[in-house]
């Protein structure tokens, strides 16, 4: 049976696995940008990350802000130089065989935390269930990192292994997150459609294994 992305969350029995440490060390991360630290205030987003985009509305890398006038469409969405220059991380996004919009590693500073809230991804969507969208966050370090997920029904509070992975719909599913480490933790934080290879991947992937993504990497942009 297929996960439910409308209200349900899933956390991934595999592990990626690329050589992204040296490409992570050689990105600079800029600040939020004035309309994102305007709309998130409330969340000391601004004090807790930095961001670098790897699709983006103008297909530039320190863009995070998505479309204001209507939801997302994939169409909308321009890969970045980061993208191009990252051979490792573009083998990781390209694995997901989505069609995705806003893509960014969100790096989470040491000591950082973001309270319990959720997101406005399909609201501006009118909730149309043809074109929901919905979150994967894949693990790239940072072992003593924390999350909590609740969607009413399930209320989980766990850790990510290196390239575990995460989907889930951020506005039925509230979440936080906790650095409780003394290094930076980069989550690659890709925005898609829930398309059926997404939905069906409890029972793709059942087995706990490493998948080598610069191997296999089979992704639709």
């Amino acid at each position: 049976m297929a996960w439910n992305p409308a209200t349900g969350f899933y956390i991934s029995s595999v592990k990626l696995d690329a050589p992204w440490e040296s490409e992570l060390e050689s990105l600079a991360f800029p600040k939020y940008d004035e309309f994102i630290i305007t709309e998130a205030k409330a969340r000391k987003l601004d004090e807790n990350y930095n961001f670098l985009s790897f699709k983006s509305i103008d297909g530039k890398s320190t863009t995070i802000k998505p479309r204001n006038d209507r939801g997302e469409y994939p169409e909308d969405y321009t890969w970045t130089d980061a993208y191009y220059s990252s051979p490792a991380i573009r083998s990781v996004i390209n694995w997901f065989k989505v069609e995705k919009t806003k893509t960014r590693i969100f790096q989470q500073v040491p000591g950082g935390h973001i309270a319990f809230h959720h997101d406005w991804d399909n609201q501006r969507l009118n909730f149309n269930s043809s074109e929901l969208t919905v979150r994967i966050w894949v693990q790239l370090d940072g072992d003593d990192c924390t999350y909590r997920l609740s969607n009413g029904d399930v209320d989980v509070t766990f850790s990510l292994q290196r390239g575990q992975f995460i989907v889930l719909n951020t506005d039925t599913v509230f979440h936080e997150t906790w650095n409780h480490g003394s290094k930076p933790r980069n989550l690659l934080n890709i925005t898609c459609r829930a398309n059926s290879w997404l939905k069906n991947m409890n029972e793709v992937w059942r087995d706990p294994q490493t998948i080598k993504t610069m191997e296999r990497s089979l992704g639709i942009n």
